[in-house]
């Protein structure tokens, strides 16, 4: 939608230790991700992807210390260049209570937005990201709840959370 609104958007992918949309977007020809540019040895250029008009900076190869990288100055230099460039810059991260990484990358970004599932996501495990967050002092801006059935104990969920996102349609 945002490039129907003539924005530039791009999507980075910052979940290094369990990189999954790569092949998917890049295809089979560029090796180099963010994982590269943050070691440095890469530059921008070598690690943006565009398919379709959307561009893409995918994690490459996984690592073991993405947190040292995600907290680095090649990391904040990266999102300076970023934010020249695009409207929009889309951040993935991996789950935010598992991996130390995603929370160090909410702190860096402008604003947040959650992504659940209505079948992995719990509501226990909702909560405590949020008590997270608020510790933080990150206030979270939105929340995309997909694979819902309502029919199957989505209501629930949707009671108990719908007082922080608000619930669209029926």
């Amino acid at each position: 939608n945002l490039q129907k609104m003539d924005k530039k958007v791009i999507l980075l992918d910052t979940n290094l230790s369990n990189p999954n949309w790569g092949a998917a977007t890049q295809g089979d020809g560029n090796k180099n991700g963010l994982e590269a540019y943050l070691a440095g040895k890469a530059q921008l250029t070598d690690i943006v992807t565009e398919k379709e008009g959307v561009a893409y900076i995918c994690c490459g190869q996984a690592v073991v210390n993405g947190l040292e990288l995600l907290v680095g100055e090649a990391f904040v230099n990266l999102l300076a260049q970023l934010k020249q460039q695009y409207d929009y810059i889309l951040v993935d991260t991996a789950p935010m209570l598992y991996v130390p990484d995603a929370l160090r990358v909410a702190e860096q970004a402008e604003g947040i937005i959650l992504v659940l599932s209505g079948k992995t996501s719990r509501i226990r495990q909702t909560k405590e990201i949020m008590e997270v967050l608020e510790d933080r002092n990150l206030q979270v801006d939105g929340a995309v709840l997909k694979d819902m059935n309502i029919c199957k104990g989505g209501k629930y969920f949707l009671k108990e959370f719908g007082k922080y996102f608000g619930v669209y349609g029926k």
